[in-house]
């Protein structure tokens, strides 16, 4: 051993790189069209690998009611785990970004439309990344007391972001006007529900020859809320996550004063989540710009598609706009206000009868 103490002194490690990691992550398995049997690989939906239940201290043997002991295959590699035919999700934080897919090199949101108006030829390079930190009540009923982290590509990124923003997003406004009919002020978050997540049957997804058969994540949770407060109330109820957990300083706030440096880390890249960009309608979060376009730009569209689509129900029209967005190559949650005004006036030609369904 050399004499020569050259690196025997102290050093600071307050900004030295660690190796970080979360105790589980929770995977989306899209089904397996080619299975023979009606079981979790050919029907898909979340799965949790041993490491992370070992991780979360948990028995791999011993998987919570809902859930299945599974061994999948993931290429030329096969890994045990737990298998979830649904799992109930309390929503903590979500980022949504890009990754380009050759070089899986990740951006925030704002990437999209920044190549939409300077480069639009390299837009499908880019794939949407979802970030969830989230708890899940099937483990945490079993005593897992740390959350996980969700993380998605592609079709199924969109797919959950549209299920939070819309069908977690409508339950926790209505909340909302509830709570401040009764004179209380401040918002139901998300976080104070449970989103019942599932997956949907085998459907074939994507474009060209990127096209494949996947179950994409779905919920059981209506498109349309009951109207009368007796109706929404029992739908919610089952759902509500224990008050111990949502109060300040509660059970929630604690896991975020924990993560909160990691999550940091996890989501350097992406846009930030359900925050100021939608508790102030219009005005987007810091240095970010807005996750949709204003309010009266989208609802103009959905008017005009009304008009276009008289037969379907209202609850319809929201899959309709994403489906015409679509077929013009601009993903829904980055459309821009001139997209929507485009869209709604060709739509009200369509309703003039100046276009052929």
């Amino acid at each position: 051993m050399s004499g020569d103490d050259l690196f025997g002194g102290d050093y600071s490690r307050e900004r030295a790189i660690a190796r970080t990691a979360w105790p589980a992550t929770l995977q989306w398995h899209g089904g397996n069209p080619r299975g023979s049997r009606d079981d979790f690989d050919t029907r898909g939906g979340f799965f949790l690998p041993e490491d992370g239940i070992r991780n979360l201290g948990l028995d791999p043997q011993v998987p919570p009611d809902g859930a299945t002991c599974e061994t999948l295959r993931f290429g030329d590699k096969r890994e045990a785990g737990w298998g979830f035919a649904r799992a109930h999700l309390a929503i903590l934080r979500l980022a949504l970004g890009w990754e380009d897919r050759e070089t899986r090199q990740r951006f925030p949101q704002r990437e999209y439309r920044r190549r939409k108006e300077f480069d639009p030829a390299s837009l499908d390079r880019l794939r949407g990344r979802l970030y969830v930190l989230t708890v899940v009540r099937e483990l945490a009923d079993i005593g897992a007391t740390e959350p996980v982290l969700v993380t998605l590509r592609g079709t199924y990124s969109r797919a959950l972001d549209g299920l939070v923003r819309e069908r977690l997003g409508a339950l926790a406004a209505q909340a909302t006007k509830l709570r401040q009919r009764a004179g209380r002020e401040g918002e139901v978050p998300h976080e104070a529900f449970w989103l019942p997540v599932l997956a949907a049957p085998l459907a074939r997804v994507g474009a060209g020859a990127n096209t494949s058969e996947v179950a994409l994540p779905a919920t059981t949770l209506p498109s349309q809320l009951p109207t009368d407060d007796a109706g929404f109330l029992a739908l919610v109820r089952p759902l509500l996550v224990p008050p111990g957990h949502t109060t300040p300083g509660g059970e929630f706030d604690r896991i975020w004063e924990r993560y909160r440096a990691l999550w940091a880390e996890v989501a350097a890249f992406a846009a930030e989540p359900i925050a100021a960009a939608e508790e102030m309608p219009g005005v987007p979060a810091e240095s970010e710009e807005p996750r949709a376009a204003p309010p009266d730009a989208r609802d103009a569209a959905l008017r005009a598609a009304a008009l276009a689509y008289p037969q379907l129900a209202p609850d319809a029209l929201p899959g309709v706009i994403e489906r015409l967005l679509s077929r013009r190559d601009i993903a829904p949650d980055a459309a821009t206000p001139a997209d929507y005004t485009r869209l709604a006036e060709a739509l009200r030609q369509k309703a003039d009868g100046a276009l052929t369904r």
